[in-house]
């Protein structure tokens, strides 16, 4: 799960200027970063978005299922959508 939560981290953060977070980063440090930055809000929903996001694989994981591609496709574009 940490792998999944790490790409997706990765992910979110590919919107923003490196030099603005540390070079790694999982869900609590990007919230840290934002807040540092004075985006506490928005580091905020970044880490509601990401940690649903792990939660929703855990129970996938439990069940024995796995994300199938539209899934991840439609849980790249929530997070897509909820950035903007």
């Amino acid at each position: 799960m940490c792998d999944e939560v790490a790409k997706i981290s990765d992910l979110v953060a590919s919107y923003l200027p490196r030099e603005y977070l540390p070079p790694f980063i999982d869900g609590n440090m990007m919230g840290v970063a934002f807040q540092i930055l004075g985006i506490d809000d928005f580091g905020r929903k970044l880490n509601e978005i990401v940690q649903d996001i792990g939660t929703k694989y855990i129970i996938l994981s439990k069940n024995k299922t796995y994300l199938t591609s539209l899934e991840r496709a439609k849980l790249i574009t929530q997070l897509k959508l909820n950035l903007e």
